[in-house]
């Protein structure tokens, strides 16, 4: 072999290699997108179908591109309300209250719509309660049903100055626990293909 086919036969392992690795740690990251979820439906009550790839908070991922040196995938989200719950700790009121949504607010899905926050809420109102102040609106029929001694009001928000949020990891924990227990065995499986496919 010359330095000339050397060369070449160095190139071609080169790419190869970096096909290999950008595949199996994209295969990882699907792996570990899937997990993540699971562990969402585990841990909360999920509602909605925020956590899909094709939606704005979803878990997605970042495909690895075998042109980078190194190549890299990514499992992501913008669902920043997971962060908390991630190190746990205490959130505190910022110039005023913690509004602590209930049930009638946060039955729908796990993001709470723009439209239905407290600053949104034109006609809701605030009261004291025996728990402290709260945010209500009144009812606009009838039919609309509400437990509790005033069934003209309904409790949207209760407003604490501090809420502590309970240690509850689902998503870096997981992460590494797949790229751990499955990289490796994705990355012999690619290599072996792109070294098998090679043309």
């Amino acid at each position: 072999m010359n330095i000339e086919n050397a060369d070449v036969f160095i190139s071609d392992v080169k790419k190869q290699v970096a096909f290999g690795t950008a595949a199996a740690l994209t295969a990882t990251a699907k792996e570990a997108q899937k997990a993540v979820v699971g562990q969402l439906f585990d841990t909360f009550t999920i509602r909605g179908t925020w956590y899909l790839q094709s939606n704005e908070f979803g878990i997605r991922i970042k495909p690895a591109d075998k042109r980078d040196d190194p190549p890299v995938a990514e499992v992501k989200t913008a669902a920043d309300w997971l962060l908390l719950h991630e190190t746990g700790g205490v959130k505190q009121a910022d110039g005023g209250r913690v509004a602590v949504p209930q049930q009638v607010v946060s039955s729908r899905t796990a993001k709470i719509p723009a439209s239905a926050r407290p600053r949104a809420l034109a006609k809701a109102f605030v009261l004291p309660t025996s728990s402290g102040p709260a945010l209500f609106k009144r009812l606009k029929s009838p039919s609309e049903k509400v437990k509790g001694p005033d069934k003209r009001l309904l409790l949207l928000y209760t407003l604490e100055n501090s809420v502590t949020i309970r240690k509850q990891p689902v998503f870096f924990p997981t992460v590494k626990k797949v790229y751990d227990e499955r990289f490796q065995e994705n990355l012999g499986k690619w290599l072996d293909k792109a070294f098998r496919t090679a043309r």
